[in-house]
C-alpha cells in the first residue's frame, strides 16, 4: 500500500522501519530531510538509503564497517548479498539496529538448506553456467572439473550457501572422475584374470562401464540444474 504522507527526518538520523517500508529523498530543507513512504525496499537500497542519510561515502562507511569499499559497491548494486556477520558490522556502523536492516527473506535465508537460498539473477546465471560446464566431461574426461572450477573462481561469489553449491557440484565431478579411473582399472583386471584363468570367457566389455557412468554423471549434472530451477522458481514468487 502506497503512503502518500511525508516524514521529516532529521539530519544524521538513520532510524527507519527498513522492514516494511522504502524511503525516497525528495529534496533537502535546513534541519531536515523529507522523506515519502513507498514500496518496500531492497536490502541494497536500504544499505545505500542509511549510508546516504548519513552523509557518508562508500569509502568510509566501508572504514567504519571494516569491509573493503569495493564490497560496500556489490551489495548496494545488488551483485551480492552480505553475510549475517557483515549486516551486523553494517548496521552497527550506520547506528541501525540489526533487525530493522534485515526483513523476512533476510532473516529466513540462514538456513543452511539450499532451497533457502535466493540468489541474484548473475548469481544464478553464475551457479547455472557452472553446472552446464560441468558437461565439458563429454570432451575432456580427466580433468574437467578444472572448468567449473576456474568458473567459480572467476565468478565473485560471495554468499558461503552458493559457493558450496558450486563447489559441491565440482566435487562430485571429482568424485566421479576418480569412480571412472577405479571401475576401468578394476574391469582391466577383471577381464586380465579371465583371459589367463578362463580362457578368455566371461569378459566385460569396456564400453558398458563408460556408458554407465556417462549416463549416470550426466543425470547428476540434470539434477543441479533442476534443482537451480527450482531455486528460481522460488525467486520469482517471492517477488
Amino acid at each position: 500500500m502506497c503512503i502518500s504522507k511525508k516524514i521529516a527526518i532529521p539530519s544524521g538520523t538513520a532510524s527507519l522501519n527498513y522492514a516494511t517500508s522504502s524511503v525516497q529523498i525528495l529534496s533537502k530543507f535546513p534541519g531536515g530531510l523529507i522523506f515519502t513512504k513507498r514500496k518496500p525496499l531492497e536490502l541494497s537500497q536500504k544499505i545505500s538509503t542509511a549510508r546516504k542519510i548519513k552523509g557518508l561515502t562508500q569509502e568510509e562507511l566501508a572504514d567504519k564497517a571494516a569491509i573493503t569499499a569495493r564490497t560496500i559497491q556489490r551489495i548496494e548494486s545488488g551483485e551480492t548479498r552480505p553475510r549475517p556477520y557483515t549486516l551486523k558490522t553494517l548496521a552497527a556502523a550506520l547506528d541501525i539496529p540489526y533487525e530493522e536492516l534485515v526483513d523476512h527473506q533476510i532473516s529466513t535465508a540462514d538456513s543452511s538448506d539450499t532451497n533457502d537460498i535466493l540468489p541474484t539473477d548473475r548469481e544464478h546465471y553464475q551457479l547455472q553456467l557452472i553446472c552446464i560446464s560441468c558437461f565439458s566431461y563429454l570432451v575432456v574426461p580427466l580433468v574437467h572439473f578444472l572448468i567449473p572450477a576456474i568458473l567459480l573462481k572467476k565468478s565473485g561469489l560471495q554468499d558461503h550457501r552458493l559457493v558450496t553449491f558450486a563447489r559441491t557440484a565440482i566435487r562430485r565431478q571429482v568424485y566421479w572422475t576418480i569412480s571412472l579411473w577405479l571401475i576401468l582399472f578394476a574391469t582391466m583386471g577383471y577381464n586380465f584374470i579371465r583371459v589367463i584363468y578362463f580362457e578368455k570367457t566371461g569378459i566385460v566389455n569396456f564400453l558398458w562401464p563408460f556408458f554407465l557412468l556417462y549416463t549416470g554423471n550426466a543425470g547428476l549434472i540434470f539434477l543441479h540444474l533442476y534443482h537451480l530451477k527450482r531455486i528460481a522458481s522460488i525467486q520469482f514468487a517471492a517477488k
